[in-house]
């Protein structure tokens, strides 16, 4: 595939996606450079938000890049680039999770739904995706059986059955978005619509993070997630809105009106997608979940908006257009 294969509201989507990127790296790198040279006000330098602003930055080049290759190279090329976003939040998961030797087999079937998930909605049978679930269920059994022996296996099984959920069946839904076909009427096609519900998620967790930062005060749950607060939540629904009404009429068959509501309501399930990782967190006693992209942290500390986000737009475009 080429660019010309693309709609054209999505090239310009994406250009405006790598414009707003260049514009930020280049504020903050101008603004640190003057300072330095011409002197300034020294809390610009002296700023916590600053090494984090500039690692967030060069992950989100990396994350942006890497998104428009897959979209460019055609959908085969991002079903399987979503496939390893599974495996990697699926691993990160594993990894900080206390299981036992004998819980081998279990994180054996968690990783095999992924090519089951992923070839199923390869093929087209995307209500055969809903398997999933069930095919693991039905295998943690048999292994339980074989075994001959109970103990702790509900503890286990759900443990795994809590990482194929979110790693695999609620991540999965943007491989089921990405093959939306454009005859059905979609604007840009799936490649549209997964920019879509990722760009307003990912705009909304940036203005919650500088709102938070800049303005923020009052802690919105300090015994999930201290660093959250009530004005960084409300700048990242205000952002997730505000993205959704003016991109959704370029990329998605909605109209400006319903694109707003639809950005509010995913703001409001990726805020909700990111405490609830956060209490995961939080009771695993870790800060990340990995160490992947610098200033994010792992794979699901960046996709965490998505987990509920995502399968909400795929079903309410599914029922309602």
């Amino acid at each position: 595939m080429t660019i010309g294969a693309l709609s054209p509201s999505l090239v310009f989507v994406l250009t405006g996606v790598f414009a707003l990127l260049l514009i930020a790296t280049s504020t903050v790198g101008v603004a640190v450079a003057a300072t330095r040279v011409f002197g300034g006000p020294t809390w610009i330098l002296a700023s916590p938000i600053l090494p984090e602003l500039r690692a967030r930055l060069r992950s989100w080049w990396i994350m942006a890049a890497s998104f428009s290759v897959c979209l460019l190279l055609g959908r085969a090329a991002s079903l399987a680039f979503l496939a390893l976003v599974s495996f990697l939040v699926l691993r990160e998961y594993l990894s900080v999770t206390p299981f036992h030797a004998s819980d081998r087999m279990g994180l054996f079937v968690a990783y095999a739904m992924i090519p089951l998930q992923y070839g199923w909605i390869a093929r087209g049978h995307a209500e055969a995706a809903a398997m999933v679930p069930i095919a693991t269920l039905a295998a943690l059994g048999a292994i339980v059986a074989m075994r001959g022996a109970a103990r702790d296996f509900l503890r286990s099984s759900a443990l795994v059955i809590w990482g194929v959920l979110v790693a695999i069946v609620a991540l999965g839904h943007l491989a089921l978005i990405v093959s939306m076909p454009a005859s059905l009427g979609y604007i840009a096609g799936g490649p549209g619509l997964m920019l879509f519900v990722v760009f307003v998620c990912q705009i909304g967790d940036v203005a919650q993070y500088i709102a938070g930062k800049s303005l923020g005060r009052r802690r919105a749950v300090p015994g999930i997630s201290p660093n959250k607060t009530v004005a960084g939540y409300a700048g990242g629904l205000a952002a997730s809105a505000l993205a959704a009404a003016l991109l959704g009429p370029y990329i998605t068959p909605m109209s400006c009106g319903e694109s707003l509501a639809i950005g509010a309501a995913l703001g409001l399930l990726g805020c909700l997608g990111g405490l609830t990782i956060s209490a995961v967190k939080r009771d695993l006693g870790v800060k990340d979940m990995g160490q992947l992209l610098p200033g994010h942290g792992g794979a699901l500390d960046r996709a965490d908006s998505l987990v509920f986000a995502a399968p909400f737009f795929y079903h309410y475009l599914a029922l309602a257009h």
